[in-house]
């Protein structure tokens, strides 16, 4: 999945790309372009109850506290967050730059490991709309 990040990132940002360590097991990406930075970084399950495992059980609780009549939808992002092998975490500087392709990245990302992108608030899937 690394190598695919990479090649994501490669085809769809515009500026220049910064790769921290080899293309199969980065340890950051860095998108530098014109308006903004956009940096990438991997988290991966290490060993049992490590922050990794302590992520997925706060997703898990906070999906599964949600109110929702979408029974089927809310069931399917907690298998997908319950089954997840890496979280990439996002850091757009100053912001979230269109020209600079920064949603375009992540959102082919998603998309192309068929993902999830969690705001903070709602997941959202690799075609830009809300989930749950």
């Amino acid at each position: 999945m690394y190598k695919q990040v990479v090649d994501i990132v490669r085809a769809v940002g515009r500026g220049n790309l910064q790769v921290a360590g080899p293309e199969d097991g980065w340890e950051k990406l860095v998108l530098e372009g014109q308006a903004g930075t956009l940096t990438l970084s991997p988290m991966v399950r290490q060993v049992p109850d490590d922050e990794f495992s302590r992520l997925v059980m706060g997703m898990y609780g906070f999906f599964q506290s949600a109110e929702t009549d979408q029974v089927e939808v809310k069931q399917a992002v907690l298998d997908t967050v319950s089954e997840a092998e890496m979280f990439i975490g996002v850091v757009a500087e100053p912001t979230f730059c269109e020209e600079d392709g920064h949603s375009a990245c992540v959102l082919a990302i998603v998309a192309a490991v068929e993902g999830m992108l969690f705001d903070g608030e709602t997941m959202i899937g690799g075609d830009g709309n809300r989930i749950l």
